[in-house]
């Protein structure tokens, strides 16, 4: 059960993929815009994660980071 709800987690996640990625940068550039407003300079990234990636935490941990 516990990995069925991960396997399900990462499934829709990877359908989802191209909404985070957008939601990131379009965060980054608000939050970047917000900081040059206040006289911060900074750089800011974004990266929404790859579901390999959290495919084989999960099943190097055998749980989900």
């Amino acid at each position: 059960m516990y990995m069925d709800l991960i396997n399900q987690f990462i499934e829709n996640y990877k359908k989802k993929l191209n909404f985070y990625e957008m939601a990131g940068h379009i965060a980054a550039r608000q939050l970047e815009s917000a900081l040059q407003a206040a006289g911060i300079r900074a750089m800011v990234t974004s990266r929404a994660k790859n579901p390999v990636r959290l495919k084989s935490i999960r099943n190097r941990t055998g749980k989900l980071i």
